[in-house]
């Protein structure tokens, strides 16, 4: 009998999944380029307002991010496969690939504080996802059910809980193509208003005012957007082929970068 956690890769692998639709490549496995589309998330909508806190320069800021964490994703998929050939015991699927990274470069040490690192990183993103879809649910249901916006907090914590013990983002892929698709029509959406907006009586908005805390909270909101470098090797290690891992960050970041 195999592992539980060998038994989900197999299925993930061999499941036919519509992101092949998206980047055709026969020796590229394209379904973590559809994770790393959907790693974009919320972020992508906050980049219109980064851009007036940060002035012209904010353009100029995005694209260096960009590029910036495709080069972090090929180097760190280099570093996996040298891994694999160095240490074939990693070839099975390792559930925190990021700190093994570590322990083989520096030391047993420098894996817990990757660890530790990691852990710290995805609480906080976990506290902002949560207080953001709180606030979304409140906002859209307003007081008519009776719950505050604090209560959501713990009702989504809840309802997201049993995701988190899934062994594989295998069993949790359809949530990857919703966020896709969420994401996408909000822009669609966001295009229209434009649109209409420009039909009606045009009147010149005042120019947004570029100073210290702006632009740094741009700044950082544009480094929001294309973090998450730990997650990669993750990423990689759900290839057939791994060493396509570059193509796949090349077409994920191409296509979150058009969007």
């Amino acid at each position: 009998m195999k592992p539980l956690h060998q038994m989900a890769m197999q299925s993930y692998l061999l499941w036919p999944h519509p992101c092949s639709l998206l980047v055709r490549c026969k020796s590229c496995n394209a379904r973590p380029v559809f994770i790393v589309c959907f790693r974009a998330g919320s972020g992508i909508l906050a980049l219109p307002y980064a851009v007036a806190g940060s002035g012209w320069i904010g353009i100029f800021f995005i694209v260096l991010c960009c590029v910036a964490s495709a080069q972090a994703a090929v180097y760190l998929g280099r570093c996996w496969n040298i891994i694999e050939e160095r240490w074939p015991e990693y070839k099975a699927l390792q559930a925190d690939p990021y700190s093994i990274i570590g322990l083989r470069a520096y030391g047993r040490k420098t894996q817990v504080l990757v660890s530790l690192s990691v852990s710290v990183q995805l609480y906080g993103v976990a506290i902002v996802f949560l207080a953001l879809c709180s606030d979304l649910i409140y906002g859209f249901l307003g007081s008519t059910v009776g719950i505050t916006s604090c209560e959501w907090i713990i009702i989504v914590g809840l309802v997201s809980l049993p995701f988190m013990w899934l062994p594989t983002p295998a069993e949790i892929s359809f949530i990857a193509y919703t966020a896709m698709s969420c994401t996408a029509i909000s822009c669609v959406l966001l295009v229209i208003i434009f649109c209409q907006e420009f039909s009606n009586e045009y009147v010149k908005p005042e120019p947004a005012v570029v100073d210290t805390n702006s632009f740094f909270l741009s700044l950082g909101t544009i480094a929001f957007v294309y973090g998450g470098a730990a997650t990669f090797p993750t990423f990689q290690n759900f290839m057939k082929d791994k060493r396509q891992f570059p193509k796949a960050v090349f077409a994920g970041f191409t296509s979150r970068f058009l969007r």
